[in-house]
């Protein structure tokens, strides 16, 4: 209702958080933010939803910063790479190799840089020469090569590689198809705060695809989407806003929504 409330949250109770202000314990239900026919809350949901939460409230107080922007231009950036990826430093490497990837006339060099990345076992070095085998960037196209570097970049949590890897098992592309584990890494960046994989979690969960509906889950994912400020979010929030689709009809939060992703030029 607009009031805000600070103090040390005590616990995250199934009806939302208890919060200590002062010696009063106070408690927010998670009924106050319209969540339709969410009788029970699971944690997975109540933690999507306090991240968006807070997120909002985090984005608020920074409205306006912009981070400056580096001076150092791209050769010399590669250069200082250079020095420290010739001394064995595998970030150094990785960073190099990707750099150099961009550049047609670089990409055999950048190539093997990345190639020391596996050996290394740099996760961003495994998933840029995965994606280079996936897209043959400068190596012929090996899919299998691509799923198997993917999965371990994967393994040491790395956001993108989780995406691909686990969109490769949803479709069995290069590899065994297994949806369920697949939809679990794609969950897994999702919660890493991986922006396509935010949405492809939403949109599993909205459209049921393959039987991983759930309405109410899909809204929480949306709107931390929506927050972060990612314009497909923005529109899938404001629908089921407009559509009371897992969340009481709201028009004009609907039309908010809707707006703020129309402006950044969602055409839908």
């Amino acid at each position: 209702n607009g009031t805000l409330i600070r103090g040390m949250l005590k616990e995250m109770g199934p009806g939302g958080p208890t919060i200590m202000v002062g010696t009063n314990a106070i408690v927010v239900p998670f009924t106050d933010l319209d969540v339709a026919g969410r009788t029970r809350c699971d944690p997975e949901f109540r933690g999507i939803l306090a991240r968006s939460l807070i997120l909002e409230g985090v984005y608020a107080v920074v409205e306006g910063f912009e981070v400056p922007e580096p001076k150092a231009s791209t050769n010399d950036m590669r250069n200082a790479l250079r020095i420290d990826a010739e001394k064995g430093d595998s970030d150094a490497q990785s960073l190099l190799g990707t750099l150099l990837l961009k550049d047609l006339m670089t990409a055999h060099d950048g190539i093997a840089w990345l190639t020391k990345a596996p050996d290394s076992g740099n996760p961003h070095g495994q998933y840029q020469l995965g994606l280079a085998y996936y897209k043959g960037l400068g190596i012929p196209a090996d899919k299998q090569e691509a799923f198997r570097l993917f999965s371990l970049a994967a393994d040491q949590e790395h956001a993108e590689a989780l995406l691909a890897s686990g969109r490769m098992l949803m479709e069995g592309d290069g590899c065994a198809l297994d949806e369920a584990k697949g939809f679990g890494l794609i969950r897994q960046s999702a919660y890493l705060r991986e922006n396509s994989a935010i949405l492809a979690t939403g949109r599993y969960l909205y459209g049921g695809r393959r039987g991983f509906r759930d309405i109410a889950q899909a809204f929480a994912w949306f709107r931390l989407g929506a927050v972060l400020g990612m314009p497909e979010a923005q529109y899938w929030l404001g629908r089921m806003y407009y559509e009371g689709q897992g969340v009481a009809t709201d028009y004009n939060r609907a039309v908010q929504w809707l707006s703020s992703s129309a402006s950044q030029g969602f055409k839908p």
